[in-house]
């Protein structure tokens, strides 16, 4: 089988984050030389919503790049995060990017692996929770599509994304530990993996034939999960010499 890629956290049209999306747009044309297919993990953007005209400014080489790879013959799946809970026609029609919702089960030979953004997983988020009821219900997006003008709902979204960027990095220790709590929880229902993002930081464990991975970021560290010949592991790109290296040991 080709080699699946998963990524999150790139954050693409914060200002904050211009080197690591410049690197990551160089890790896609990387990847439009290989065969493969590619998981993007939640918070691709920094904010993305689809109003009926509308879509936010700033991301447009992304979107071209990942319409090259779709082109190319690559599957690329985009599961959304809690910065870009909102995708639309416009990443499906236009784009070609498949958008099977909020997670999905991934079977890789004899494997199955749970895919997800994750936020809202950790138990000390329940606040987040009950928040996240009300921005992804449907009476909630439609006020925002059809009653706050796009400049208006852009600047809104820079300021809760500043907020929700401070709050993490006080709990990712924290949250760490949460998380793989979260993914024991999937391994009592069957799976064989868990694969996540959200917290930022590249993770791979293992627990005797389980195996709990975390894609990391790409406004620190330039990570992904890579799977091939039923083995995950760690890689990280290298700007430099604008090459993806794996860590080492893989992980069965």
């Amino acid at each position: 089988m080709a080699p699946i890629y998963l990524v999150s956290d790139i954050h693409a049209g914060d200002p904050a984050g211009e080197a690591g999306r410049r690197d990551f747009l160089d890790f896609l044309c990387f990847l439009e030389n290989q065969k493969g297919e590619l998981f993007i993990l939640g918070d691709l953007f920094d904010f993305w919503f689809e109003w009926r005209h509308v879509v936010p400014k700033g991301v447009f080489d992304i979107l071209y790049q990942l319409r090259r790879l779709v082109d190319a013959g690559w599957r690329v799946v985009f599961l959304p995060g809690n910065h870009d809970f909102a995708p639309g026609a416009f990443l499906s029609q236009e784009v070609g990017i498949e958008l099977p919702g909020e997670s999905m089960v991934l079977e890789v030979e004899d494997k199955r692996y749970f895919l997800s953004h994750g936020d809202g997983l950790a138990a000390r988020d329940r606040g987040y929770r009950v928040l996240k009821k009300i921005l992804h219900s449907p009476l909630s997006q439609w006020l925002f599509r059809h009653f706050l003008h796009p400049d208006w709902g852009m600047g809104l979204a820079r300021l809760s994304s500043h907020g929700s960027r401070r709050y993490r990095r006080i709990d990712r220790e924290a949250w760490a530990k949460d998380y793989l709590e979260a993914a024991r929880r999937y391994f009592l229902n069957g799976f064989d993996g868990v694969v996540l993002g959200h917290v930022h930081e590249p993770v791979m464990l293992r627990e005797g034939d389980r195996v709990y991975a975390n894609c990391g970021d790409w406004l620190e560290h330039r990570s992904c999960i890579v799977g091939e010949a039923g083995k995950l592991c760690i890689a990280d790109w290298d700007p430099q010499r604008k090459h993806l290296q794996k860590r080492s040991p893989d992980v069965e």
